[in-house]
């Protein structure tokens, strides 16, 4: 079920937006009663005035495009979405805050200044743009000719950098109202100097009373946890706590794998060398998938910006000519270098992934389809004890995760798990999670509330303070 899903993922992933767009419509938009009820509703108020459903939902709308334009082909984990929310609703604060900070300061702009600036201070993406350069540097005259032309492409940038300028000029101005009062004496001055360049010696003894002094030679009593504990209550706040137990499915490959695919690799290699064009084989074998709808293409990248391995490849290989399969973490790569300066290359890869293949493959997959039927999103917490020894595995205990924190086994980053942990019901499992290392189905064993947990379960940490 689980390697149909991921071979039908583009399928998958259409139906998924359109339901959303669908729910957001519906569900959301007329509040599943065809009124509109969430539209009228508040998220919150900043000094008394309210923050309107709808108007948080368009600046999500908007922060979750952009993550998407930045992060092309990546699939946004919950924490990720759930960060976006939080982003949307500061910015709203934000924007009010400042509202009400040029209101007081009777700070307007006019469109005048909003013309100047237009014309004055290009933004960096035009700067840097193909039609406004000569030979490599911006061309102030390409730009002003742009800006005089009458056609729909200059009315279309004009409309949106007078958005843009309207939102920061103000700021602008407001930034420097803030620092125009601003005065650092000399002897500030001075003392900034003298902690920048000056140095000293320093000889140190250092003596640790932990080391010195046995704990077992210090008494400490019940009385004297407890008057501490009690004045440094909040010294032991913490926020909410899930404890989780799990199973891993390991996707990693084997040598055989790790072997045969550098051998396809020389393979799809042949076949450029003997003809087939780079591009079109991206399009078709490439485990890239931000650059692969681009047939490989990297575009221009410098030094420092690659991993080593490829890097030095990419600057060595001759123009025009296909790299041997070069190794790095991510899998075997087939380089072709279009342009290279002394500082920047210019690329297109084929990336052949590390994973199983084969039988090894078709294993792995009816693994994971067993670990969704036998322990995916169970109610009963026996479910996952029992599916482990079906599966010949076994129940591992994670860290205990601190809600608002990314969760990390090894040194891979699961996703998901941060937002579904404080959901879920203790004893239930979560759906299939897949990392690049491994398949998981988390349960949630115990949870405990956000506050200052009792002194029995710091007295450790109380001990050491006192």
């Amino acid at each position: 079920m689980l390697s149909t899903m991921r071979e039908n993922t583009k399928i998958i992933m259409l139906i998924l937006a359109v339901a959303f767009v669908g729910w957001l419509v519906f569900d959301v938009g007329m509040g599943g009663t065809g009124r509109g009820e969430l539209q009228t509703q508040d998220v919150g108020s900043v000094n008394g005035k309210p923050i309107r459903y709808q108007t948080w939902l368009d600046t999500y709308r908007a922060a979750y495009e952009e993550a998407r334009q930045q992060n092309p082909g990546a699939t946004l984990t919950r924490e990720d979405q759930r960060a976006i929310e939080d982003e949307a609703f500061e910015r709203l604060v934000q924007a009010e805050l400042l509202q009400e900070e040029y209101r007081r300061r009777r700070i307007v702009v006019t469109d005048r200044e909003i013309a100047d600036a237009v014309r004055r201070f290009p933004p960096p993406e035009v700067q840097s743009a193909p039609d406004f350069q000569t030979e490599g540097q911006f061309d102030p005259q390409k730009y002003e000719r742009f800006l005089a032309s009458a056609n729909t492409q200059t009315r279309e940038f004009l409309i949106a950098m007078e958005q843009r300028w309207r939102e920061e000029l103000p700021r602008y101005k407001l930034l420097q109202e803030v620092s125009a009062d601003v005065y650092v004496p000399d002897a500030k001055l001075w003392q900034i100097w003298r902690d920048a360049h000056d140095s000293v010696t320093v000889r140190a003894l250092v003596i640790r009373p932990a080391l010195v002094v046995a704990d077992a030679s210090i008494r400490v009593t019940d009385e004297d946890l407890q008057r501490y504990y009690d004045g440094h209550r909040d010294d032991f706040r913490r926020a909410a706590r899930a404890v989780l137990s799990f199973i891993a499915v390991i996707k990693l490959p084997t040598p055989l794998d790790s072997a045969m695919i550098v051998e396809r690799a020389r393979q799809l290699r042949d076949s450029i060398v003997r003809g087939a064009d780079f591009a079109a084989v991206a399009r078709i074998e490439s485990a890239d998938s931000a650059s692969r709808a681009q047939g490989g293409s990297l575009g221009t990248f410098g030094r420092g910006q690659m991993t080593p391995p490829f890097e030095l490849a990419a600057f060595r290989l001759p123009v025009g000519q296909v790299s041997e399969p070069v190794i790095t973490t991510f899998g075997a790569h087939l380089i072709k270098v279009e342009r290279r300066t002394a500082d920047s290359v210019t690329a297109r890869h084929i990336l052949l992934a590390w994973g199983r293949i084969g039988a090894r493959r078709d294993t792995l997959e009816a693994q994971a389809d067993s670990l969704d039927r036998l322990a995916a999103e169970q109610t009963d917490p026996a479910a996952l004890d029992s599916a482990a020894r079906k599966l010949g595995s076994d129940v591992q205990h994670g860290p205990p995760l601190s809600q608002g924190q990314p969760y990390v086994l090894g040194r891979y980053r699961i996703p998901d798990v941060g937002v579904w942990a404080f959901e879920a019901r203790p004893s239930e499992t979560s759906p299939v999670i897949e990392t690049s290392g491994a398949f998981y189905v988390f349960r949630l064993d115990s949870l405990s509330p956000a506050g200052v947990p009792p002194l029995a379960e710091v007295r450790d940490r109380a001990r050491a303070a006192v």
